[in-house]
């Protein structure tokens, strides 16, 4: 989820598996480096974003639910801590499959929403722990896993969707939770 919104301009929204499970073991690195962490977005895993325009309601809202009936709640395991050249540590969700999954089912469903804007069409499913420079992250990645050694991995069943929107004043809101499989 991006970090910035200027008055007036579009507010977006975006899917998002929660998993508060984690806040515990991660947030302590998570709302000091991670600038949509800071505004309120949720320990998550991306399903897709941006999605539509703030507000979600109507049609697409309607859709997504039609299409969340059809989807299972996923169980995930948390055990595996990676990193993106851009300087991200994060926690790869598995089966990643069954995440795989359920985004490219979102993105079928609305081809108009190309993942993070068509800079990553095929993104790799994680769960953002923190941020850094690049030449900061194998000591930070370091400090992180000796950390959460002693607590992985977490297992967490997903039984919903969360629509995040982004606010006015560049805050997320969890604004609707869709039942998976309901």
């Amino acid at each position: 989820m991006s970090s910035s919104a200027d008055r007036g301009a579009a507010r977006e929204t975006g899917l998002v598996l929660t998993v508060p499970a984690l806040a515990p073991l991660v947030d302590r690195w998570r709302l000091t480096t991670v600038p949509s962490a800071a505004l309120g977005g949720p320990v998550h895993v991306t399903a897709l974003y941006p999605w539509l325009p703030a507000p979600a309601y109507g049609e697409g809202l309607a859709r997504l639910r039609d299409l969340a009936r059809d989807l299972a709640p996923l169980t995930l395991a948390f055990e595996r801590l990676g990193t993106f050249p851009s300087g991200v540590l994060h926690l790869h969700p598995e089966p990643e499959d069954d995440v795989r999954h359920l985004a490219r089912t979102l993105q079928a469903a609305f081809p108009q929403c190309p993942p993070y804007g068509g800079q990553f069409p095929d993104p790799v499913p994680h769960l953002t722990v923190a941020t850094a420079p690049p030449e900061a992250l194998p000591d930070l990645e370091r400090e992180v896993r000796n950390a959460l050694a002693p607590h992985l991995p977490v297992i967490a069943t997903v039984d919903h969707l969360t629509v995040m929107e982004q606010q006015d004043d560049g805050r997320w809101l969890q604004a609707h939770h869709i039942g998976l499989g309901s």
